[in-house]
């Protein structure tokens, strides 16, 4: 049965503008489009309108954004269009995400994004997503347009126009005696049934979003993907990309050595298992826990540091390095540490040991990630 209309336009009302921008530009294509208000019947109930039109369209282009996503009367006609089997093509111009209940009948779906504020710049991509939609369906099908309705620019002409006085080669009630005619439509719609599952299938496999992982330490960050092992580097990001969906489940590390390479303070690790969202770029932080701390020492005073202790709990537990920090006011970092209810950091010299912050008393913290204490000996 063909249907009236080729695509149903489903906007907010916010969106009325861009709608009819976009009505137009489809209209002067040749496409048959349905909108409201324009469409609906004076004296007919609204809603019923707005049913048979979406009854009597092949498409539903969805113009989404942050008005859309809230509207009951949107999610009302793409709950509508799905159950109808009509052909849904969300066209998001804001960066949202659906609301659940629209996120159901969309998710399935291939968006087409205008997140840069020139949406009606992106008509010509929607106007060649519909031709191809719809010249599929019409290749599959093979139904000959309403002779009373304008061909649209998707339907392409018989080899022998019905409307002259010649005889039709595919009209299989004039040509039943030709048995192979029917099987060349039959192939055509294979392959092009064919062609559309390859490009899903590929589209897939290629099509991937990115995960950021941000380093919010105050030292580099060390994380496993795909088989090595990538650096990023303190207060910086690091954008990988991913399959839509894919769970990644993985390690990064956080450490600091001294010039030869050995361990100062604690080693601290991330399990990663997060799976990459399929509705845009998000973020993943790597913090430093709460209960530790990064050290950091600078030298003002008039001999080299050869020895910083860490005393942790009230039972001895306590970090020791043997250590050479020249005087020469630069700030050093001497690694990770746990934070225990009496915590200090004692530094000595060659000959005794002064501390110059708060008088030598425990240090404050502040409960918070990624603290960082750093102590100026003098």
């Amino acid at each position: 049965m063909s249907k009236r209309y080729d695509i149903f336009i489903s906007h907010s009302k916010e969106d009325n503008k861009l709608a009819v921008a976009l009505c137009h530009f489809l209209e002067e294509r040749q496409f048959r489009c349905w909108m409201a208000p324009r469409d609906v019947q004076a004296g007919r109930d609204y809603a019923a309108c707005i049913i048979d039109g979406i009854q009597s369209s092949r498409i539903m282009i969805v113009i989404l954004s942050e008005y859309s996503n809230r509207s009951h009367h949107v999610r009302n006609e793409v709950e509508r269009a799905f159950n109808h089997q009509v052909a849904i093509l969300p066209f998001r111009i804001r960066d949202v995400i659906p609301e659940q209940s629209l996120e159901y009948f969309l998710s399935s779906y291939h968006w087409l994004d205008a997140l840069d504020g020139q949406a009606e710049s992106y008509f010509e991509d929607l106007y060649r997503h519909c031709f191809a939609l719809l010249k599929a369906a019409d290749q599959s099908t093979e139904q000959p347009p309403p002779k009373d309705e304008p061909r649209p620019p998707y339907r392409q002409p018989d080899p022998i126009d019905k409307r002259s006085t010649q005889p039709d080669p595919f009209d299989n009630k004039k040509k039943k005696d030709d048995p192979k005619i029917p099987w060349r439509l039959y192939l055509a719609g294979a392959a092009v049934v064919a062609v559309i599952i390859v490009f899903f299938v590929l589209r897939a496999a290629v099509d991937k979003n990115a995960i950021e992982f941000k380093n919010n330490t105050g030292t580099a960050v060390y994380i496993e993907l795909d088989g090595k092992t990538d650096t990023i580097p303190s207060l910086s990001s690091y954008n990988y990309k991913a399959r839509k969906n894919a769970r990644i489940k993985t390690k990064a590390y956080a450490y600091w050595t001294n010039t030869t390479g050995g361990l100062l303070g604690l080693k601290l690790e991330w399990n990663i298992d997060t799976v990459v969202h399929a509705d845009g770029n998000f973020t993943y932080p790597l913090n430093t826990a709460s209960n530790y701390f990064l050290l950091k020492v600078t030298n003002n005073s008039y001999a080299d540091i050869n020895y910083v202790t860490v005393n942790g709990d009230d039972y001895g537990n306590k970090a020791e390095m043997k250590i050479k920090i020249p005087n020469d006011g630069k700030i050093y970092i001497l690694g990770y540490y746990k934070i225990f209810t009496n915590t200090k950091v004692e530094v000595w010299n060659t000959g005794n040991y002064y501390l110059k912050w708060t008088n030598g008393s425990n240090l404050t913290f502040y409960d918070s990630y990624n603290q960082v204490i750093t102590i100026p000996y003098k």
